[in-house]
């Protein structure tokens, strides 16, 4: 495996691995976006909430709470890019706890990717996307490892 990533400089590695992470991160939120931006399923989840009626609620109120709700969504995807992106940065010149938290995104999201597939055929999304997202974040893992060896 060594002789893998030995082909690339540090520099390039260094682009794989953000640019995978990328991939990752956009694939994940594109995919909750779609899983949640369903107004049956935005009623199937108020429901299951014990303390709170949807019949309660008048009919006009549940479409603008759905759009709140959505907004709050993309909001927190927002976020969640901007943070990203500064750890990636923060790689980019290497800092030793954006290494690791790249490793933790990467130990966490190759596994995760599975779940995806899963229920991405369930949905009829591209699940055979988050096939190769699992190989992409088990190749940024393990390529980080090897980053050390490639700086000597």
């Amino acid at each position: 495996m060594e002789k893998f990533y030995s082909m690339f400089t540090q520099k390039t590695l260094k682009i794989l691995i953000i640019l995978f992470c990328f991939l990752g991160d956009f694939s994940i939120l594109l995919f909750f976006y779609m899983k949640f931006n369903n107004f049956e399923t935005f009623k199937k989840l108020m429901s299951m909430f014990p303390f709170l009626n949807i019949n309660m609620i008048e009919e006009e109120m549940i479409e603008p709470l759905f759009r709140f709700t959505m907004q709050s969504l993309v909001l927190f995807f927002f976020l969640l890019i901007i943070i990203h992106s500064v750890v990636y940065i923060l790689f980019w010149y290497e800092k030793k706890s954006a290494m690791n938290y790249i490793k933790i995104l990467s130990l966490l999201g190759a596994p995760s990717s599975v779940f995806f597939v899963v229920e991405g055929i369930e949905l009829h999304v591209g699940f055979a996307w988050f096939i190769v997202q699992t190989f992409l974040y088990a190749y940024t893992f393990f390529g980080l490892y090897y980053f050390k060896k490639l700086a000597k």
